[in-house]
């Protein structure tokens, strides 16, 4: 942009239209370019907002729970979802609406983006060893009621001497749930961490464990079923 600089007789006047800071919103949190598919992400505007609420827009569109609201200062927004986004799938988020900052500059929904791809979900029926879903890295399931198990085969069935090997442990993280976890071998051992529940705990694979490993999740108590992410603990 150019200041246009008028010089009379006895003063200059300065005209700075156009000179406004560009308003741009980007993520500050993502790490990396897959993320839970219970995505907690923050957005921070270069400039504040003179909006109260900013709107988001999922593609594709997405009937999970999820809220977004501003800080005091109005320019950072929060997104919040509540409910399993779909796995293993490619999301683009943009402004459903345009916003505008204080100094009256305007971002509309297709100048500033997010993309993203989730983690993938368990795969129903998947309550024997048989039917297991493999756990590669990280995984979201859901337990949907006392009866329910989720299997997982810990190591790519193609190499599982070479994957598992370099597992030191699996992780599981029960989400609004007590649910819980064991690992099976193949000589039919179990190794649990007991009757304590934790909101996130760790089962170490040790040399004593005769490999190919199967990971069991469960409901610990009736009516406590629920979400969980599980994943691989590497070396």
């Amino acid at each position: 942009m150019v200041t246009v600089i008028i010089c009379m007789s006895v003063s200059c006047i300065f005209d700075t239209r156009g000179n406004e800071e560009p308003l741009t919103m980007t993520c500050i949190n993502a790490k990396t370019d897959t993320v839970s598919v219970f995505p907690q992400l923050q957005f921070a505007f270069s400039v504040p907002l003179s909006d109260s609420s900013v709107s988001l827009a999922f593609f594709p569109p997405t009937s999970a729970r999820y809220v977004a609201f501003l800080n005091a200062t109005h320019d950072t927004l929060t997104l919040d979802v509540m409910e399993m986004l779909d796995g293993n799938t490619r999301y683009v988020i943009r402004l459903a609406q345009p916003v505008t900052s204080k100094d009256g500059v305007v971002l509309g929904p297709l100048q500033d983006s997010l993309v993203f791809l989730t983690y993938p979900r368990e795969h129903e029926n998947n309550d024997t060893k048989e039917l297991a879903d493999t756990l590669n890295s990280v995984m979201f399931g859901s337990i949907s009621n006392v009866a329910d198990i989720d299997v997982f085969f810990c190591a790519d069935k193609k190499a599982s001497a070479q994957v598992s090997a370099k597992a030191s442990g699996v992780f599981m993280q029960s989400i609004n749930s007590q649910d819980s976890f064991y690992i099976v071998d193949s000589l039919s051992r179990v190794f649990s961490l007991g009757n304590q529940i934790k909101p996130m705990d760790t089962i170490f694979i040790t040399d004593s464990m005769t490999r190919p490993l199967y990971v069991f999740v469960v409901s610990r108590i009736k009516g406590s079923e629920g979400d969980y992410e599980l994943g691989i603990v590497t070396k």
